[in-house]
C-alpha cells in the first residue's frame, strides 16, 4: 500500500503530462465523416508534463533532488543500470484552444490556441555519469570518455492556427501554423572530452572541446521574450472501409516542425584545451602549518571564450503514423503506433494500445505497452468521459506501472484536456 500510495503522489507530481505528442491526439480535433455534416464550436484546455530516461531510476533521482544521503553502494547500484549512451527528457506543456466550423463545401474547422510549452533533454556517457557522482580514482590507469555529452533547454509561448478539412469522404487534412516566441534556452555540449588518471594517481592528463549558449542573461523572467520563430503540423487522416461493427482509421503526423531564431544577446562560451595537473604538494604542511599552499586558478589550464552571437534551434518534432481498427459494434479499438523524434535526443517510439468503450456509462478506458523515446518499457493508460453533455475529459498516465514501482522505474507522466462543444 506504501508504494501504491507513493506512486500516486509521483503521479500528482507530475500533474498535467504531455508525451511530447508520441501518442496524445493534439493539436487536431478529430473531424470524422460521421461529424462532417455537424456544425459546433468548442473551447478546450489541455496540460501535461512528462519526465522520462534511460538511464538511472526514480528513486536516485529522488534522492538527488531531496538532497538525502547517497552511499557509495547506492550509486555503484544506479551506475549499473547505465546504458554506453544515455538520454533523458523532460516536457511542459499547459494551453487553451479555440475552434469553431466553417460555412463550407468542405466540412472545415478552424482552431486558434495558446500554449507555453517547456523541454529539457540531454544524452551523457556512462563515464561520464561515474566521474560525476563516484570520482576519478576507479579510472587509475584509464581513460574516460565524455564525448557526446549533451544537454538543451528551450521554454517558448505558441500561438498556432489550425484549419482541418474533409478532402474526400474518406480523407482529413489538417495544417497548423504556430508563430513562437523564445522565453528561455540553454544549451551545452561536449564535443570532445577525455581525462586519464595516472596508475598511481600523481597527474591526470586531460582534453576538452565543449561549447555552452544561454539566452539573454538580462531576461530571465519565465515570459521575456528573447527570440522568435514558427512551425508547423501536418496531419493526414484516411477513413477505411466502414460498417456497423467495424471501422479502420490510418493517421500520418508530422508535429513541431519548426526553429527559433534567439537574438544577438545569445551568449557563446567555449572550451578548447588540454591541461597536465599533478596536484598540490602539501608536505610542508606537516612542518609548518603556516605555510601558504597556493592552489591553481582554473584559468592556468582551461582556456574559455565568450561572445554574444545570433543562433538557430530547431524544436523537438516528431513524425508519427497511427493505425486504428475497431471489433464489436466499435467497442473494442486496437490501436498501433509508430514515432520517429527529430531533431531530438530521444529514440524512436512504438506503442500498442486497446481501448473499450462502456456506452452505458459513456466513457472509454485504454492501455496497452509502449516503448522507447526517453525511457523503456511502459504501460501508458487513457480515460474518456463524455457523459455530460457537451463535454469530455480525456486524462491519463504515460506509465501505469509508476502506481506500483516508483522508486524502480525511470520516468513519469500524465496528462489532462477538457473540451466543452457548444
Amino acid at each position: 500500500m506504501k508504494k501504491v500510495i507513493s506512486g500516486v503522489v509521483a503521479l500528482l507530481l507530475c500533474a498535467n503530462v504531455y508525451a511530447q505528442n508520441f501518442w496524445q491526439d493534439y493539436p487536431f480535433l478529430n473531424l470524422t465523416p460521421e461529424k462532417a455534416n455537424s456544425r459546433f464550436s468548442f473551447v478546450s484546455v489541455n496540460g501535461g508534463l512528462n519526465f522520462g530516461t534511460d538511464a538511472v531510476n526514480n528513486g536516485f533521482l529522488t534522492h538527488l533532488y531531496r538532497g538525502g544521503y547517497m552511499d557509495s553502494l547506492f550509486v555503484e547500484n544506479a551506475a549499473s543500470q547505465l546504458l554506453p549512451v544515455n538520454r533523458f527528457g523532460v516536457h511542459t506543456e499547459v494551453g487553451i484552444t479555440f475552434g469553431i466550423t466553417l460555412k463550407d463545401s468542405l466540412h472545415s474547422i478552424l482552431t486558434f490556441s495558446l500554449q507555453k510549452r517547456n523541454n529539457i533533454s540531454g544524452k551523457f556517457s556512462d563515464d561520464a555519469f561515474r566521474l560525476g557522482f563516484q570520482g576519478n580514482s576507479q579510472y587509475k590507469g584509464q581513460e574516460a570518455d565524455i564525448s557526446g555529452t549533451r544537454f538543451t533547454s528551450m521554454s517558448w509561448t505558441q500561438l498556432r492556427f489550425c484549419y482541418q478539412s474533409m478532402q474526400s469522404p474518406r480523407s482529413v487534412l489538417s495544417f497548423g501554423f504556430s508563430v513562437l516566441a523564445g522565453n528561455q534556452y540553454h544549451e551545452a555540449n561536449v564535443n570532445y572530452g577525455k581525462l586519464f588518471t595516472d596508475s598511481q594517481g600523481l597527474f591526470v592528463d586531460g582534453s576538452v572541446y565543449a561549447e555552452y549558449y544561454s539566452s539573454d542573461t538580462a531576461n530571465r523572467a519565465p515570459f521575456d521574450v528573447n527570440g522568435f520563430g514558427t512551425s508547423v503540423d501536418i496531419t493526414w487522416t484516411y477513413y477505411g472501409k466502414t460498417t456497423v461493427n467495424t471501422s479502420q482509421t490510418f493517421k500520418l503526423d508530422i508535429l513541431d516542425f519548426g526553429f527559433i531564431n534567439w537574438n544577438n544577446k545569445t551568449i557563446r562560451r567555449y572550451v578548447d584545451t588540454t591541461f597536465h595537473y599533478e596536484g598540490v604538494d602539501v608536505t610542508p604542511l606537516f612542518t609548518n602549518p603556516d605555510y601558504v599552499v597556493e592552489l591553481p586558478d582554473d584559468g592556468d589550464f582551461v582556456k574559455t571564450d565568450t561572445s554574444e552571437i545570433h543562433r538557430s534551434i530547431f524544436l523537438p518534432g516528431v513524425v508519427r503514423a497511427t493505425y486504428t481498427r475497431s471489433f464489436f459494434g466499435r467497442k473494442l479499438t486496437l490501436k498501433a503506433l509508430a514515432a520517429v523524434p527529430v531533431w531530438s535526443y530521444a529514440v524512436p517510439f512504438g506503442s500498442i494500445t486497446l481501448q473499450y468503450k462502456i456506452p452505458r456509462i459513456k466513457t472509454a478506458v485504454s492501455s496497452g505497452i509502449a516503448y522507447g523515446g526517453y525511457s523503456r518499457l511502459q504501460v501508458p493508460f487513457k480515460i474518456d468521459f463524455y457523459a455530460v453533455n457537451n463535454f469530455s475529459l480525456d486524462a491519463g498516465t504515460t506509465n501505469l506501472l509508476v502506481f506500483f514501482k516508483p522508486d524502480e522505474l525511470a520516468g513519469c507522466g500524465a496528462f489532462v484536456k477538457l473540451t466543452y462543444c457548444f
